[in-house]
């Protein structure tokens, strides 16, 4: 019961807890959830994890994340990170850069 309302209306709690969903969408267009915040031109792997750089190799599947787009409602957040392929001529030249 509400201190400050009278007894005949009913008391509303504000929700201070929003559910949070993360999402990548892949340039094929498949996607999927990820526990983890990513940011623009971030490099990650074929499963949304950041890579650190130097990179191993030029030699491995690598996604840039272009855009972010957050989808938000009275209690849920739905941010997704769309990526693209990033190539290997620019894989070998970002590893040339760190050498």
């Amino acid at each position: 019961m509400c201190s400050f309302f009278p007894r005949d209306r009913v008391c509303f709690r504000r929700m201070s807890r929003r559910n949070v969903s993360l999402f990548l969408a892949y340039p094929e267009g498949d996607g999927r959830e990820i526990e983890h915040q990513l940011k623009v031109n971030q490099l990650v792997d074929l499963n949304g994890k950041p890579l650190s750089l130097p990179l191993p190799t030029s030699r491995m599947i690598v996604y840039r994340v272009w855009k972010i787009s957050t989808r938000q409602e009275r209690y849920a957040e739905e941010t997704t990170y769309h990526l693209e392929l990033v190539t290997r001529p620019e894989l070998e030249g970002i590893r040339e850069e760190r050498d």
